[in-house]
């Protein structure tokens, strides 16, 4: 059981458990999807927001991009990426419906870093 369900009191999901079981993500250094990686339990935290109830899991190494769960009912709703440490807070970026339709946009992401010249 991950420290979101425990420390959080998220109720579990199927879909990223098993992401997290076949490793398709995992802590900086060892992420197949670099450079998105998934955030050590100590930085697992609620984003402070009003009107929003924004889980950090994940984070982009190269900018300041970061993936937060949508949790409503206890329950993961949607997958939030956001702009952190704006003035205001963040801005969003983008909003997925699931864990799977965020996975496809890293993978997009990933398209596009293999495509680029090397430095």
């Amino acid at each position: 059981m991950t420290v979101i369900y425990e420390r959080f009191k998220v109720s579990q999901c199927n879909s990223y458990d098993w992401i997290l079981n076949e490793k398709l993500i995992s802590t900086m250094g060892d992420s197949p999807i670099s450079p998105w990686y998934h955030v050590n339990d100590e930085e697992i935290k609620w984003l402070n927001d009003k009107n929003l109830n924004l889980l950090l899991f994940a984070r982009r190494q190269d900018c300041d991009d970061i993936a937060c769960f949508e949790i409503l009912n206890d329950r993961i709703n949607s997958i939030y990426v956001v702009e952190g440490w704006q003035g205001n807070g963040y801005e969003v970026i983008n909003i997925y419906d699931n864990i799977w339709s965020w996975l496809k946009s890293v993978i997009d992401d990933l398209s596009f870093l293999a495509q680029q010249p090397p430095t």
